[in-house]
């Protein structure tokens, strides 16, 4: 794009790639917008990572301000999915002083990971028969993630409904794409369970801190509570909210009608 308005897209994952944006082209007015796509470190188009000291939060977090940096932007704003709007929400608390970042979307992430495990659990009662259930728990408990039944029923009854609900899955999703040391290290197995350096992550109390435009969207199919989200918005000091009604943990993909209207709305606030 050529708008006068950079926005630097940070990917969930962690470990994803970039490509899951490329789908924004289609959507937001280029005119107005001006889109930054980066992979992370360790992330596909990046390089990979082999010292795992370089794993942390903090080091991704100023990651993100050494690309701002890089690329000279004194004005912009971040658009943060997932894990990605952890980073946004981080980069927010730590950087927003500095007066070059004026606005945040924190698209389909919680305020703490205490939070996502409960809405995934409630998800996961919600989506699964009994007996399914109670076999995903047995098998976390021996940690065997390994198990093809396992991964079947993650798969099959639970991704379907609350990760994408199109009809079929994008190329990013390979998982040839996934840098599967970063995503382990900080997020576990899978989507389902937080067995990684990230699990005590929680920024409930520090979101009034936040002091930058923001807009919080959730989805109604997402693993991500929607009533976290109305908190989110809540606490955050003017933030707005947007629920997509027909959209997963990737609205963006499976709702866009809804959730480019209300991105495209909220950005002409800034």
């Amino acid at each position: 794009g050529k708008g006068k308005l950079p926005i630097l897209l940070l990917h969930g994952g962690p470990g994803g790639c970039h490509e899951c944006f490329e789908i924004m082209e289609k959507y937001m007015d280029l005119e107005k917008y001006t889109l930054i796509y980066y992979d992370q470190l360790g992330s596909y188009y990046s390089d990979t990572v082999e010292d795992e000291t370089l794993l942390t939060l903090e080091r991704y977090v100023d990651e993100v301000e050494q690309v701002r940096a890089g690329l000279g932007l004194e004005r912009f704003a971040i658009l943060g999915h997932s894990w990605g709007g952890m980073l946004a929400i981080e980069y927010a608390l730590k950087y927003q002083n500095q007066g070059f970042l004026k606005g945040i979307v924190i698209s389909n992430m919680t305020a703490s990971n205490d939070s996502y495990e409960k809405s995934i659990a409630e998800v996961r009662r919600r989506l699964l028969e009994p007996e399914e259930l109670t076999y995903l728990e047995a098998i976390e408990v021996k940690e065997d993630y390994d198990d093809k039944r396992y991964k079947e029923i993650v798969f099959e009854k639970l991704y379907s409904q609350c990760i994408f609900r199109g009809e079929e899955w994008p190329t990013f999703f390979e998982t040839e794409k996934m840098a599967h040391n970063v995503y382990n290290k900080f997020q576990g197995n899978n989507e389902f369970i937080v067995t990684g350096t990230l699990k005590s992550w929680d920024r409930w109390e520090n979101l009034k801190e936040i002091r930058v435009k923001a807009l919080v969207i959730g989805a109604t199919h997402d693993t991500m509570s929607v009533e976290d989200k109305k908190e989110m918005a809540r606490r955050i000091p003017g933030a707005k909210l947007l629920i997509c009604p027909e959209g997963s943990h990737f609205a963006f993909w499976d709702d866009v009608q809804n959730y480019y209207r209300g991105l495209q709305e909220f950005l002409e606030t800034i």
